[in-house]
């Protein structure tokens, strides 16, 4: 599903930023030892663990995305991740997210050029 984004620049090329901001993995990728380990009290613990971590980081995921929204960003929901666009370039967006206080930690930002449909 594309992420929709309304174009306002005269430029053929224009840079847009894209943000993803990861939600959780396959069990394996988030408990290290998961994978053919034995059950025990550990690893249950361990899973219990895993659970408050991914708890508090898809509250903090939808803390900045309400953010993100509230600020002109457009999004769309990814197999492990949520995806943010706006046309700005790199520095801009740092420094829009800096203001609205989401730290770069937190997220995974990339400049791409978007392409005027009509010059193609």
């Amino acid at each position: 599903m594309a992420i929709p984004l309304v174009l306002t620049q005269e430029s053929p090329t224009r840079p847009v930023v894209r943000l993803s901001l990861w939600l959780f993995g396959k069990p394996a990728w988030e408990i290290e030892r998961l994978e053919g380990a034995d059950v025990d009290a550990q690893l249950l613990n361990e899973i219990s663990k895993c659970g408050e971590e991914i708890k508090t980081r898809l509250v903090r995921v939808s803390q900045i995305g309400r953010t993100l929204l509230n600020a002109g960003w457009d999004g769309c929901g990814l197999l492990y991740d949520l995806d943010f666009l706006k046309e700005v370039t790199l520095e801009e967006a740092k420094a829009e997210l800096k203001a609205l206080g989401i730290n770069e930690s937190e997220i995974t930002l990339d400049e791409e050029d978007l392409e005027d449909e009509d010059d193609r």
